[in-house]
């Protein structure tokens, strides 16, 4: 069997169903080329010529016959007005050679696809310039109303500071005013008799000049020393109410935290009264219980069955009830109060004549002496030469007043 009837063969074998060119006899110097293509119904081009269509057939060729040389096919198929499928081969057309090309078509942009793709990228960069304008104009409002919140919020703690400083201010002036000069002299300290057994013995003890504060330290001279940062602790008020109220629930360290603060401000040198000085100052010149006889009687102060509204209830605004002779408040009562001295039981029997100042060695339990007894307290707490402790560290319904 010569060559022409082998090529024939195979031609038949494989199918042919288009061709383009007649016959499927190959003609000398030429090869057979198959194109298959996918998508079908494509046009085909060689080097850039129409020569057909691809069958719409899946599986189905295009056949061609072409001399002995290098060629390049290229298949099309128009989608609509923006896209459209494309493929391109390169092949080697050789002499009574039979080959199939596939040819797999993918998607591209017309000129018109191309020109609405180059407008949608455009309108998309406009768009992304304006939201990348409006997104920098919103950080600069933003920025803009920080800064101007930052400038209120300090003008407000500017404001707040200003009117504290003043209140502060008002507060020391009127505090330094409450100053009642209490002249040296002698008295006879601590009880005989039926008393406690730590006021004993009564001894006779020389006291130098001071001035001491007419009323207990109040929550508004306490908050002034808070807002003003003298005082880290911010002592509860056991809902009782602030202002004119006997400052409590603070510790005798507490108290050397307000009189450094005090002391800065003013210039001056406020400490806690010795017990000495407290009980001097609180008879004012008696020798009885109490700095207004040896009965408790009613509404003289507020202790628990003093008569008072406040009794074993709450404190009382300062100054509710009459001063001493020496024009001192709630020199018993209200609350009870730290003073200087360490705590001993047996230190009056041998305090020093003059101006003692409590015991040097406190020992291994540190407390110190309380002093007028308060609202919560019996009748005994209440005599002036009653004395009682705490430790340095605890925060009870405890207040104080102060000397110079």
């Amino acid at each position: 069997m010569n060559r022409f009837v082998v090529m024939l063969a195979a031609l038949v074998a494989l199918g042919l169903s288009g061709c383009g060119d007649a016959g499927g006899v190959l003609a000398a110097g030429k090869g057979m080329v198959k194109i298959v293509t996918t998508p079908g119904d494509a046009k085909i081009f060689i080097n850039g010529k129409r020569k057909g269509s691809s069958p719409s057939e899946p599986g189905q060729t295009f056949a061609i016959k072409l001399r002995e040389g290098e060629y390049m096919i290229e298949v099309r198929k128009n989608i609509d007005d923006l896209k459209y499928y494309y493929a391109k081969k390169p092949v080697f057309v050789a002499e009574d050679v039979l080959q199939t090309v596939s040819l797999k078509l993918t998607e591209k942009l017309t000129e018109l696809g191309e020109q609405k793709k180059r407008e949608a990228s455009a309108a998309a960069a406009r768009k992304a310039a304006a939201e990348k304008a409006a997104d920098e104009k919103r950080a600069v409002t933003a920025r803009k109303i920080a800064i101007a919140k930052k400038k209120k919020q300090a003008a407000l703690a500017a404001t707040i500071k200003k009117v504290r400083a003043a209140k502060t201010l008002a507060v020391l002036k009127k505090f330094n005013s409450q100053f009642v000069k209490i002249k040296g002299g002698s008295f006879n300290m601590g009880c005989s008799g039926r008393c406690y057994s730590g006021t004993k013995p009564k001894h006779k003890v020389i006291v130098s000049g001071f001035y001491m504060s007419k009323y207990e330290i109040t929550f508004d001279q306490w908050d002034a020393c808070v807002n003003d940062g003298g005082c880290k602790h911010n002592p509860k008020d056991q809902g009782w109410g602030r202002g004119n109220r006997p400052v409590i629930n603070i510790s005798w360290n507490d108290t050397q935290e307000f009189t450094g603060w005090l002391n800065k401000k003013t210039g001056k040198s406020y400490r806690l009264p010795t017990e000495a000085e407290f009980e001097y100052a609180a008879r004012a010149g008696t020798t009885s219980k109490y700095n207004w006889g040896n009965k408790l009687g009613k509404n003289r102060a507020n202790c628990r069955g003093c008569g008072s509204r406040w009794d074993s209830k709450t404190t009382a605004p300062v100054g509710s009830f009459p001063a001493n002779k020496w024009g001192l408040y709630d020199m018993a009562g209200n609350v009870t109060e730290w003073v200087h001295d360490w705590y001993s039981s047996h230190y009056f029997k041998r305090s020093p004549l003059k101006n003692p100042k409590g015991p040097k060695f406190p020992g291994t339990i540190r407390n110190r002496v309380l002093r007028g007894g308060g609202f919560s307290i019996t009748y005994q707490g209440m005599f002036s030469s009653h004395r009682s402790y705490d430790r340095t560290t605890d925060r009870a319904w405890i207040g104080f007043r102060l000397v110079r």
